[in-house]
């Protein structure tokens, strides 16, 4: 489910809100189910937004178009957004793998960032040598393209580069506490984006 501004953990239960949602959350029941676990050692792990080098996704995505200038400086509203690491995510798995305490257990992975969209798209800009410019687009604005891309995508016009839904997963929140792994088996994250996108960074360059 969409946890809107919260910040949650493993106990949040709301219902999924599509059909991806509810197939992962009906993966996740099959394998924690009693007679699986009898018979095998299970553990689910839940990252949060993956980064690091041979990424796709969003996440390359806004890279690629800051790079190419296509990009608008975007404004702080606050949101918070939680990503990890794949090599984080890596150590997660092997640990959670040899761990008799972990079967059977949920666990969200986050590298204990929360980070606004305004700090991601700064920190890339950084990432490609640029000063991001001093000014930005009022969320108005956005909201209002939006609603434009949506009116658009209704009459059958396509193309157009931004819909309510792009704009909620740019500026909305999906914040998420990584605290029981941490707590039952010890782990953390060893990086955080700024310090990664310098490896990212390289496949963006023109080739």
């Amino acid at each position: 489910g969409d946890p809107g501004e919260h910040l949650i953990d493993e106990t949040f239960d709301d219902a999924p809100s599509g059909a991806y949602g509810w197939s992962k959350r009906a993966a996740e029941s099959l394998a924690l189910d009693d007679d699986v676990q009898r018979r095998m050692h299970v553990v689910v792990l839940r990252p949060s937004l993956v980064y690091g080098p041979h990424m796709k996704g969003n996440l390359y995505t806004m890279l690629e178009s800051i790079r190419n200038r296509r990009f608008p400086p975007i404004p702080d509203v606050g949101n918070r957004r939680s990503m990890v690491h794949v090599d984080d995510v890596a150590a997660a798995a092997m640990l959670a793998a040899v761990s008799p305490q972990a079967q059977g257990r949920v666990f969200i992975l986050t590298d204990g960032q929360a980070y606004s969209s305004r700090r991601i798209y700064v920190a890339m800009c950084s990432a490609l040598g640029r000063e991001p410019p001093p000014w930005h687009v009022p969320a108005a604005v956005l909201r209002a393209a939006a609603v434009t891309g949506d009116f658009a995508r209704a009459v059958g016009i396509h193309g157009w580069p931004l819909d309510s839904t792009a704009y909620r997963r740019l500026m909305g929140s999906a914040w998420y506490d990584s605290t029981r792994i941490r707590d039952e088996l010890g782990w953390s994250s060893d990086r955080i984006l700024e310090d990664a996108l310098s490896a990212i960074r390289a496949e963006a360059a023109p080739r």
